[in-house]
């Protein structure tokens, strides 16, 4: 009897991720993309003055390298660093911060107090309850909020599993001081982080590892085919339609932000909840710049309401690279909702906000300012509001239909980085397996 194949919707990371496992197996499949290329937000740019930057994560970790089969095209990371700015001072991140009285003795008193962080209602309490009163509401609080676009009292206490504990990060960062390798802390939920966990970056980008898993699965990959329906009969897939054509499918891993899925899947309502979910929006602002090393780490964190954007990173202090000798850029993380004063403005517009604000850090930055290129993305990070906390956690162990599977951190509607997005594929794509090959009369390698 003839298998229908499994069908994979979307080509970025964990889509291929899936089609490569599939692929192993001996499982068939055809994987659709909407576009025209691989690789969805995992895209590297390149031009013509050698610039390459990246849309998206640009560390990976060695660990991650080498189960990919990718290290010998990966550069190890000496350094990577973090600080915050606050009241006109940069203050270096963990230790900096730590050093602060007021911070010190706030959290202490909080400590003292006994009040578990466990059993915080919301991620308000819960900062204040991990950090002190006035970290949280001076750091922590104020960062979420840029980051999510809510206000940290409706956002459920799980976001906190995205900030590493600081005691750990102390120890890491020592570690990684001793062995001149930029450890990495935060980067990965499922595994442990550990001094022989470094950060590494791929020769090309991170577009190279999308590259590397298409090698040879090629043939089952359909570019500028958007996936229009998924057709589900009594609770279960069984099929899609793609560019007019209906397609039989023995199942479906998806890709897609979940709060698509109401909107394709044809047979069912069961599903029609995730419309609630939200992705916060965000606009990148890369500055291109002369000169090197200007801001005061790889990643430094403005809370302060002064600033417009929550972030910005130099990627050249520890990728050299990746700009021309001399040279360096910025990326500016601006948080934003589609159709506000952010959004809607122009690309000069905002690169003006971003160099009349950087002022107070880099003083002369008009001066180097060389041009810039902006990004916009309706679906950063997903926003875990309370009032749906209960369904996106059943969302999390079970799709509620059969045979279909959602996969990334967009179809998981999960805070995860690279090296989480290939351990919950992998071992999601082998409970589907096992999931079909208990179906009477199917049988899947």
């Amino acid at each position: 009897m003839k298998q229908h194949p499994i069908v994979v919707i979307g080509g970025g990371y964990a889509g291929l991720l899936t089609a490569r496992q599939l692929a192993a197996a001996q499982i068939p499949f055809t994987l659709y993309e909407a576009s025209k290329n691989i690789a969805g937000l995992a895209s590297t740019f390149k031009d013509v003055e050698g610039y390459s930057y990246d849309f998206g994560t640009h560390l990976i970790t060695n660990r991650l390298a080498q189960t990919l089969g990718v290290d010998a095209r990966c550069r190890d990371v000496e350094y990577f660093g973090e600080s915050v700015v606050l009241h006109g001072k940069v203050y270096s991140y963990p230790f900096g911060l730590i050093t602060v009285p007021k911070f010190c003795l706030s959290a202490l008193k909080q400590r003292l107090s006994g009040a578990p962080d466990g059993a915080a209602l919301d991620a308000a309490a819960w900062a204040e309850a991990a950090f002190g009163r006035d970290l949280a509401r001076e750091v922590a609080i104020p960062l979420m909020e840029k980051l999510t676009g809510a206000s940290a009292a409706e956002l459920s206490p799980t976001i906190s599993n995205k900030l590493p504990n600081v005691l750990r990060t102390v120890m890491l960062r020592i570690a990684g001081r001793l062995s001149r390798k930029a450890v990495a802390i935060g980067y990965c939920q499922d595994l442990p982080e550990k001094a022989s966990v470094w950060h590494a970056y791929p020769t090309g980008g991170i577009a190279m590892i999308c590259e590397h898993l298409l090698e040879g699965i090629d043939g089952n990959v359909k570019l500028e085919s958007p996936v229009q329906k998924i057709h589900v009969e009594n609770g279960a897939v069984v099929g899609v339609d793609v560019n007019g054509q209906t397609q039989p499918a023995a199942a479906v891993v998806s890709t897609a932000p979940v709060n698509v899925l109401p909107r394709l899947i044809s047979g069912t309502d069961r599903l029609e909840y995730l419309k609630e979910f939200r992705y916060s929006n965000m606009i990148f602002v890369n500055l291109f710049l002369n000169g090197r090393n200007l801001m005061p780490n790889v990643a430094v964190w403005f809370p302060e309401k002064q600033y417009d954007f929550f972030r910005v990173q130099e990627p050249p202090i520890c990728l050299p690279w990746t700009a021309p000798e001399g040279q360096t850029y910025f990326t500016v993380d601006i948080g934003c909702h589609v159709g506000d004063q952010h959004w809607s403005a122009d690309d000069e517009a905002l690169a003006a906000t971003c160099l009349d604000q950087l002022q107070s850090v880099v003083p002369d930055i008009k001066s180097r300012y060389r041009g810039a290129r902006v990004l916009r993305t309706k679906i950063a990070y997903p926003v875990y509001l309370l009032a749906y906390e209960e369904e996106r956690k059943s969302f999390s162990r079970d799709s509620g239909l059969k045979g279909l599977y959602s996969v990334g951190r967009n179809g998981e509607f999960a805070h995860i980085l690279m090296e989480d997005v290939y351990l919950r594929t992998t071992q999601r794509v082998g409970r589907m397996i096992e999931d079909l090959n208990r179906i009477p009369g199917q049988r899947f390698h």
